[in-house]
């Protein structure tokens, strides 16, 4: 089963970015391997990976990770979801290319000035998350 999985993973890493998904809901689809029970599967484990990432939304965790997870697998069984997974995915890319562009561009005292303030921000979080979940 691992084996498996790893193979689907590296599949879905050497696509071509903003076709990937899409591919994979073909190859899916003309191969036949999803069977009703798989299907079945792949929607109450994307369900469930939502679930996890709503909840991880409202406390520390990892919830993005989830919610791409949840969006992989639907991606499996709906070609609406994959090419809408296929546009997010140009999309962030062009985000995080533009943020690398600024990133580097930044002077010392720039750099310096965005990690405290973002250091500043994972604090107030930490601080609002215990005296929202610990502290009476």
């Amino acid at each position: 089963m691992f084996a498996s999985f790893q193979r689907r993973w590296k599949e879905l890493a050497r696509g071509k970015p903003g076709q990937r998904f899409q591919r994979r809901f073909e190859n899916q689809s003309r191969s036949g391997s999803n069977t009703g029970w798989r299907r079945v599967m792949n929607l109450v484990l994307a369900l469930a990976c939502f679930a996890v990432g709503v909840v991880l939304v409202f406390i520390p965790g990892p919830a993005v990770l989830f919610f791409f997870i949840g969006g992989g697998l639907l991606a499996t069984e709906s070609r609406v979801v994959a090419a809408l997974l296929d546009a997010a995915e140009l999309r962030i890319r062009k985000f995080a290319s533009w943020v690398h562009r600024q990133w580097v561009n930044l002077s010392a005292v720039g750099k310096a000035a965005v990690g405290s303030l973002f250091g500043g921000a994972a604090f107030g979080c930490a601080y609002l998350s215990y005296r929202v979940f610990v502290a009476e």
